[in-house]
Order: C-alpha cells, then sequence, then structure tokens
C-alpha cells in the first residue's frame, strides 16, 4: 500500500481513534504523520501500548510551526519508532512535547518545551540532533551529533545520565547544557558549553575552540585532551 500522509483532526486525544486523522485511518508506519498548525486536540502519550503494524516505521513526524497542542507526559510519553537511517522528527510548534522510542533525525526550531525521555529505564534511540532555534531536552540516550545552530540542547538529567553526545557542534548562538559524566569524542565550540548543572567530571577528547566560544565550569567537570584554538582566538572559561 502507498504511503499517504496521516493529518490529525482529532477531537479526541487517543492516537489509535481512526477518526482523528485525515483521510480517516489510523497511519499505518509506512505514511508520514502532521500535527498542524490548527490541532485543537494534543495527543496522549502511549509508551509501548500501540504500533499499528510490525512491519516497517514511520518515515516523518511533524509538529507544524504554530500547532500548541500538548503531545504526551513525563511519566507517558508518546512512544513512535521512526525509519532507520533517514525517519525524521520535526518540531516547530509551542507545545508541550514528549516523545520515545526512535528517532534517527531530529529537527528543532521555535519551541521551548519538546522534550525526549527515557521510561522506565529503557532510553530512547537516538542518531542526530539540529536545533535551528529554541530548545530541546533530552533525558538520557546516545547521540552521534548534535548540531545547535541557534537556542538550546539541555542533555541529561543532572546526576543520572550515563550516555553521551560523540560530536557536539555549538554555533555562536546555540547552547549546550550537558549534564553527563561521559566522554565527548569532539566539540566544535563557537557557542556555550554550560556545565554548571552537574558536578561529574568527564573528558572531551579534542576541543576545536572559535571566538565566541565559552565553557562555564564551576565544578571543574571537564578534562580536554587536545585543544585547538582558532587563529588569534582569547579563550574564556568560567
Amino acid at each position: 500500500m502507498a504511503a499517504v500522509v496521516r493529518q490529525w483532526v482529532g477531537t479526541t486525544t487517543v492516537f489509535a481513534t481512526a477518526g482523528n486523522w485525515l483521510p480517516a485511518t489510523v497511519p499505518l508506519t509506512t505514511d508520514p504523520i502532521t500535527i498542524p498548525k490548527g490541532a485543537t486536540y494534543g495527543i496522549a502519550g502511549i509508551y509501548n501500548a500501540f504500533y499499528p503494524v510490525t512491519s516497517g516505521d514511520y518515515p516523518s513526524f511533524t509538529y507544524e510551526a504554530g500547532c500548541s497542542v500538548a503531545i504526551g507526559s513525563r511519566q507517558n510519553p508518546l512512544w513512535l519508532v521512526l525509519t532507520a537511517s533517514t525517519g525524521h522528527l520535526d518540531l516547530y510548534g509551542s507545545g508541550a512535547c514528549y516523545f520515545t522510542g526512535t528517532f534517527p533525525i531530529i529537527n528543532v526550531a521555535n519551541g521551548q518545551n519538546f522534550n525526549i525521555v527515557d521510561v522506565e529505564g529503557v532510553a530512547p534511540t537516538l542518531t542526530t540532533a539540529n536545533i535551528f532555534s529554541g530548545a530541546l531536552r533530552i533525558t538520557t540516550g546516545a547521540i552521534t551529533a548534535a548540531n545547535i545552530l541557534a537556542g538550546t540542547l539541555t542533555y541529561g538529567d543532572a546526576g543520572k545520565c550515563v550516555t553521551a553526545i560523540t560530536t557536539l557542534t555549538l554555533d555562536s548562538a546555540g547552547k549546550c547544557v550537558y549534564n553527563s559524566n561521559q566522554n565527548i569524542t569532539t566539540i566544535n565550540l563557537h557557542g556555550t558549553l554550560d556545565l554548571s548543572g552537574d558536578s561529574r567530571t568527564f573528558t572531551a577528547a579534542t576541543v576545536n575552540w572559535y571566538p565566541g566560544g565559552k565553557i562555564i565550569d564551576p565544578h571543574k567537570r571537564l578534562t580536554i585532551t587536545t585543544l585547538t584554538p582558532a587563529k588569534g582566538l582569547t579563550l574564556s572559561a568560567s
């Protein structure tokens, strides 16, 4: 069956109700999903309780700019599995959203209350997170690449997170609050790395430090193995 874009038109918060979708069929996992800006009902969280078919995964889940409905909760997030390598979670609205599951690519803009969470000790599966503006919070889950062009990534619950970001890139308007004790392989630092929220130590193998880059480290958590400052750089650390 060919994939069909499924748009949420819910009059209840139940994902598995066919009448909450246009066309009026619960999304198959080959279907892209859109939560439009005109939505009036959010979606209740579903953790390990609903998976419409056993083959294939959702290619995308888009929460449109202008949308403000709530998705899931911290205790009961919406559980999604997106297509390996290419599946993307696009978060562009402004509501409180909580997800768990598998997310190869996460794109964030505008919103301040987007959350990728663990449930009952099970971490989400992540690969790449891109923040263009706004904010994203991830409680735990290893990330291959986090790219913060602007806005803020809060990574890890302080004192609890034991997973890491492999490559962290912070543009000049980007900030990462890093609350993990796991080592980072590469930090490309144009923006702000805030280590003040946790006290556990960790190592960054390589830090490429550019003008404007700043590390806030009042607990002296960070050890840098190789520091590569840009030409003419004046370092700022606190």
